[in-house]
C-alpha cells in the first residue's frame, strides 16, 4: 500500500491494523485461513468433528443454511447479508481445497500488484456480485449456493485485464502459461454438474469491470489510496456485520 498521511488516515490505518495485521500477503493468507476455519466449524455442527467419514459426507444443507448460504427467497426476506457470507463457506472437502489452491496461486499475484485494499474489494466485491446473478438466475428453486469461486473468477479476470488487455506497467508477473492453464481448467470445471455458473459468470465480469478503475499499486495518488483505505475497512466491516446479521438469524431462513 502507498503511504498514507494525515490524523484521520493514520488512525483509520492503525485501527484496521488491530483486525488485520501488517504482513506480507495478509490477505490471501487471511482469506485461506477464513475459508478452512468456516469449514471445520460446519464440518463440526453437522457431524460432530473432522472424520474420515465426515469428509465424504460434507456438509448438509441446513447447516449451510445456518452459517449464511445463499438462498434465493431469504433475499426476499430481507437477509441481504447472504449475499456475502457465503463467499467464506463451502460445501465439501475438494470443495475449499480447490478454491483454496486457487487463492494461493492467484491472490499474491493480484495483492501485491495492486495492493491489500484494492485485492480485499476486489475479492469481496467479485463474490457478492456473483451470488446476486446466482440469486437471480436461481429464483424460484430450491437452490443453496456456497463457495468463493465467484471471487477466484473475479481474481483471473483481473489477471487478465491488467496484463493482457490493458497491459499495465509491471504486469508481466500476471501474463504467463500457469495462469492461462488456471483459467482454462476453471472455466472447463464451470460446466461440470451441481457448479454455479451464474456465480462465475457474475464474479469475472464484477472483476474484469473493477479493473479498469485500479491503477498498480506503484501509480496510486495520494486522494485516491486514502479513498481505497475507506473502502477497504468499509469491506471489512461488511463481512464482519454480515456474519453477525447471519449468528444472530438462528436457523431461519
Amino acid at each position: 500500500d502507498a503511504r498514507l498521511s494525515g490524523p484521520l488516515a493514520s488512525r483509520i490505518k492503525r485501527a484496521l491494523r488491530l483486525v488485520v495485521p501488517e504482513g506480507t500477503y495478509t490477505y490471501t493468507s487471511a482469506l485461506v485461513a477464513l475459508n478452512i476455519a468456516f469449514y471445520l466449524a460446519m464440518l463440526m455442527r453437522a457431524h460432530g468433528g473432522p472424520s474420515l467419514d465426515a469428509f465424504s459426507k460434507g456438509i448438509s444443507l441446513p447447516v449451510l443454511i445456518r452459517f449464511g448460504g445463499i438462498v434465493p427467497e431469504a433475499l426476499a426476506q430481507g437477509q441481504i447479508w447472504r449475499l456475502v457470507t457465503p463467499v467464506f463457506l463451502h460445501g465439501g472437502l475438494l470443495h475449499v481445497l480447490f478454491n483454496c489452491l486457487w487463492l494461493v496461486s492467484l491472490g499474491p499475484l493480484i495483492e501485491h500488484h495492486y495492493g491489500r485494499g484494492r485485492f480485499i474489494v476486489l475479492y469481496v466485491a467479485s463474490g457478492v456480485a456473483g451470488f446476486a446473478l446466482s440469486a437471480a438466475g436461481h429464483w424460484g428453486s430450491p437452490v443453496v449456493s456456497v463457495g468463493s469461486s465467484g471471487s477466484i473468477f473475479g481474481l483471473m479476470a483481473a489477471a487478465v485485464v491488467a496484463g493482457y488487455v490493458r497491459r499495465i506497467p509491471g504486469s508481466d508477473e500476471l501474463r504467463g502459461g500457469n495462469l492461462v492453464k488456471w483459467i482454462v481448467l476453471a472455466c472447463v470445471l464451470s460446466f461440470l454438474p451441481r457448479v454455479d455458473y451464474f456465480a462465475h459468470l457474475g464474479g469475472g465480469v464484477a472483476g474484469a469491470l473493477l479493473t479498469f478503475f485500479y491503477a498498480p499499486r506503484t501509480q496510486v495518488r495520494r486522494l485516491p489510496d486514502r479513498l481505497w483505505l475507506l473502502l477497504e475497512v468499509l469491506t471489512v466491516g461488511v463481512v464482519i456485520a454480515a456474519f453477525a446479521f447471519a449468528w444472530a438469524a438462528g436457523p431461519r431462513l
